[in-house]
């Protein structure tokens, strides 16, 4: 059975109810109090920063799809404070399972649904006739968005 993870990453968050606030101060906090950096592309806001929200880690071969999993690129141990002081911790942030992604969500923001990845694409150029003749959209379609509304 194949897993799939999801690293957040730059412009990988999205936020549409904090719009003023964050034109404002640019910053998004997570659920550690940690401070990111937020950007305003078209009229959508994404986070400018790795998601590095880490409150607890796992072994990479332990996997779920109903429990929150958090991971850290090329670290296999079980020390939470060991693994935030990796340098791929602090270069990459922290790589998510579906439900760790959820949870680690600052408030305010959400995963993109994928008319918000379209509406980026086009902002960045992409023809709408393009959207959807990708194969490689496809196949991420099939993985990402298939979560239905629970990333809406």
């Amino acid at each position: 059975m194949k897993h799939y993870y999801i690293f957040i990453f730059i412009a990988l968050i999205s936020c549409n109810n904090k719009i003023d606030e964050l034109k404002q101060t640019n910053k998004c906090i997570d659920n550690h109090g940690r401070s990111y950096q937020s950007v305003l592309i078209g009229k959508q806001i994404w986070m400018s920063e790795n998601l590095a929200y880490l409150p607890s880690i796992n072994k990479k071969y332990e996997s779920s799809n109903n429990k929150a999993k958090y991971y850290i690129y090329e670290y296999n141990g079980v020390n939470t404070k060991e693994a935030k002081e990796k340098n791929n911790f602090n270069k990459y942030g922290v790589l998510y399972n579906y439900e760790a992604a959820l949870e680690s969500i600052p408030e305010g923001w959400h995963l993109p649904s994928d008319k918000e990845w379209q509406e980026l694409e086009i902002y960045l150029g992409i023809l709408k006739e393009q959207i959807n003749n990708s194969n490689f959209r496809e196949f991420f379609r099939g993985i990402f968005f298939s979560w239905g509304s629970r990333n809406t």
